[in-house]
């Protein structure tokens, strides 16, 4: 059984960040299109205990900012049509949907953080380790929540920070928590079969 969701809004703002569960990606290989699972999300699903797994900026023109393993780039909106998106509805004026499109086009062509997600894992598993913490901060990558929650800071939004210190820390299912589901909403096979499995949140030691 999944939560209900509380706000459903269908058409974005440029400005608007929306929220996504993709369990398949497809690929091209060897010249033939091949549809895989997606790793990724499964690794952010599990670790952050929601289906939401993938996020991006409304920029407006049908196209989105977003954070992809081959580095955050601008993809048409169409790609996620048969996908159901949450959009954020905050009450934004103009000069602050402004901010936050100028930031997202400046973090194109950024690289993936593939080390964000292993980091932030463990700050729910309690584990600390400012080393490890200072690497991520340094290394100007991003996955995709830590992209949106960059872009409301430029525009002094700190509801997208969901509560944290640092946009480096935001996930996917936190910024989808604001606008739709209150966290444990995997399937119920989901939950049984990871019943072991209880994410925790403790602050990060740097």
């Amino acid at each position: 059984m999944t939560d209900p969701i509380r706000v459903i809004k269908t058409v974005p703002i440029a400005g608007d960040y929306g929220c996504v569960a993709i369990y398949w990606v497809t690929r091209k290989i060897f010249g033939r299109k091949v549809k895989l699972p997606n790793f990724i999300g499964f690794a952010i699903m599990l670790q952050t205990w929601s289906k939401y797994c993938h996020c991006g900026i409304y920029i407006g023109d049908g196209k989105i900012v977003e954070a992809q393993p081959g580095g955050a780039c601008v993809s048409p909106l169409s790609k996620y049509d048969n996908k159901n998106i949450v959009w954020s509805t905050d009450d934004l004026d103009t000069s602050q949907r402004q901010l936050i499109i100028a930031k997202a086009r400046t973090l194109v062509g950024k690289g993936y953080g593939f080390l964000d997600i292993f980091a932030q894992a463990l700050v729910r598993f309690g584990f600390k380790n400012a080393w490890l913490w200072h690497i991520v901060e340094s290394e100007d990558r991003y996955i995709c929540s830590q992209l949106c929650a960059a872009c409301g800071v430029a525009a002094k939004v700190t509801a997208w920070l969901c509560g944290e210190d640092n946009a480096a820390l935001v996930t996917p299912a936190q910024l989808a928590r604001r606008l739709a589901t209150r966290g444990r909403n995997l399937s119920r096979w989901a939950r049984n079969l990871f019943r072991w499995y209880r994410p925790t949140r403790t602050p990060w030691l740097r």
